[in-house]
């Protein structure tokens, strides 16, 4: 059924992943004399002129990884009969958070611009919003399965 509390999970997890998109999720700023940088999901601005290179391999993945995620996640929405597909989507959709949260933590504090500081912004959090979501949800459809097979043996 479509009104159940995974749905539920699963609509609010995309509206994170979706906002995560659209918000900036972190901000380099220059420790001297340099230009701060605003790392989007799928590029990253200068706040004045600069001539620093990022390569664009840096922070690619992670629009890639949140475009995978939102068609996934209205899949795994409307798949409600299959419960067993359902819960191995929830768990392909928890690992891409998971890669998620690793290529983010790698871009910013370990390749991120020379001479400046990373600071996350709060935008980045909701990717990992996003994975209790989907820890909840799919918690709630093994949990549905059960209760199914139960009744199966019942009867």
């Amino acid at each position: 059924m479509i009104q159940r509390k995974q749905t539920l999970f699963l609509l609010l997890a995309f509206i994170a992943v979706v906002l995560c998109l659209a918000l900036p999720v972190g901000r380099f700023v220059a420790t001297g004399e340099g230009t701060d940088f605003i790392l989007y999901n799928n590029q990253i601005y200068a706040l004045s002129d600069s001539s620093v290179y990022i390569p664009v391999f840096l922070y690619a993945p992670l629009a890639i990884l949140l475009l995978i995620a939102c068609p996934l996640i209205l899949w795994t929405i409307f798949k409600y009969k299959n419960r067993p597909l359902q819960a191995t989507l929830c768990s392909s959709l928890i690992c891409l958070m998971i890669l998620w949260v690793a290529w983010f933590i790698f871009v910013g504090y370990c390749r991120g611009v020379e001479g400046t500081a990373f600071y996350p912004s709060l935008a980045a959090a909701l990717p990992v919003v996003a994975f209790i979501l989907f820890a909840m949800a799919r918690h709630g459809i093994v949990s549905d399965e059960k209760r199914v097979r139960a009744a199966d043996r019942i009867r």
